[in-house]
């Protein structure tokens, strides 16, 4: 058995101690549980959920594999999506208020070209990596869009004037920091957008139990120190 599936194990013993015989609602992060983001957030997600004295497990999977385990009905909730995610899966329950913000940026070689939105870059080329659906919701009638397999052939396929841009995630690039020190790529901020929470539309009671405990950490400033503490 891998770690991740140890991992969980782990987490729904844990989670039937903790409430009984009541079934765990099962969750899904992004792939890095090491990333200071998704620690912050997995511990946000253990606060809420003690608050409301639910067992839960939580596992790590790539963006596509828990989005199709999501929309299959094979666990319950997946954590960390922007509001687009309606439009892949209408059904899905978006919790308020949001969690944190993602930065999006756009890498490109160093033109006078200066993108700053979303509707810049439809004229462009554009690459992005696989599972970064929002970009394709939101580039749908750019230029030329191209999924590939990671953030490193991302930026290449801009470094080498096969695409006019790589978008990504800002935190994303830092894994591939010695593609730019030869100084040739230049790094454009696009948008900010909202991530959250979405349950399954079976979930209505338990969504309006969590909107209620974020709603109330972010009143009392405990959901900004979560994510403010180092």
């Amino acid at each position: 058995m891998t770690r991740h599936g140890w991992l969980l194990v782990l987490l729904l013993v844990c989670s039937s101690a903790f409430a009984g015989d009541i079934a765990p609602i099962r969750l899904a992060g992004g792939p890095d549980p090491s990333g200071a983001l998704t620690k912050k957030t997995s511990r946000l997600i253990d606060i809420v959920f003690k608050k409301i004295n639910m067992p839960y497990s939580l596992e790590y999977l790539p963006p596509e594999r828990s989005s199709a385990l999501f929309i299959s009905g094979e666990i319950d909730g997946i954590i960390g999506r922007v509001a687009e995610y309606n439009l892949i899966y209408p059904a899905a329950i978006r919790i308020e208020p949001t969690l944190y913000s993602y930065q999006f940026i756009a890498v490109g070689l160093k033109t006078d070209i200066d993108p700053q939105s979303w509707d810049d870059l439809k004229k462009f080329r554009i690459a992005y990596h696989r599972g970064l659906k929002i970009v394709s919701l939101k580039l749908a009638q750019s230029a030329s869009l191209q999924e590939v397999n990671s953030i490193k052939d991302c930026i290449l396929m801009a470094k080498n004037k096969h695409v006019d841009f790589c978008v990504a995630y800002s935190n994303e690039i830092s894994f591939e920091k010695k593609l730019f020190d030869d100084g040739k790529l230049n790094i454009f901020n696009i948008s900010k957008e909202k991530a959250y929470i979405f349950l399954s539309p079976k979930l209505s009671a338990l969504a309006v139990k969590i909107d209620a405990v974020l709603a109330d950490m972010k009143k009392s400033g405990e959901l900004e120190k979560i994510y403010n503490e180092n």
